[in-house]
């Protein structure tokens, strides 16, 4: 292990979170659509599926490293940091396409990224789907221009 990551277990970390980082990247870019506010519907109904489909074991593996790790490792927090700011940075802009200004744009995404991570919580502990449901169904009233 330490010849892959001379840096030990930390650089570990980082590694993983990266490569969970692009998943999630990669699975939110899969479900662009027409519009942001489709795209983001289309996204929040996969996440519930996918986190229905692993009966409430899985989750946000940003999420999961920022609440278990982040406080503690200055470089982990650091790279939680950005990880989230990828992704805010996708929705920004599909909202930017659809017209919105930069400032809200930034706002709204952070709205909406932040409602989604509460969400993913409330499912897992209720081990329900319905929570992100709920979301799902208010992305239009978050995202009007």
């Amino acid at each position: 292990m330490y010849f892959h990551f001379p840096g030990g277990k930390d650089e570990l970390v980082i590694a993983a979170l990266e490569y969970s980082t692009n998943q999630v990247e990669k699975a939110l870019q899969n479900h662009k659509r027409r519009s942001a506010r489709e795209s983001l519907e289309c996204y929040v109904g996969y996440v519930a599926d996918h986190i229905e489909k692993s009966q409430f074991w899985e989750g946000c593996p940003i999420a999961t490293t920022a609440l278990d790790v982040a406080h503690e490792i200055d470089e982990i927090g650091t790279a939680c940091d950005k990880a989230y700011e990828r992704l805010l940075t996708i929705v920004s802009d599909w909202l930017i396409q659809d017209g919105m200004s930069r400032k809200n744009a930034e706002e709204t995404a952070f709205m909406f990224y932040s409602t989604l991570e509460g969400a993913l919580l409330f499912s897992k502990a209720s081990r329900s789907r319905e929570p992100l449901d709920r979301v799902r169904k208010r992305v239009r009233k978050l995202v009007q221009l």
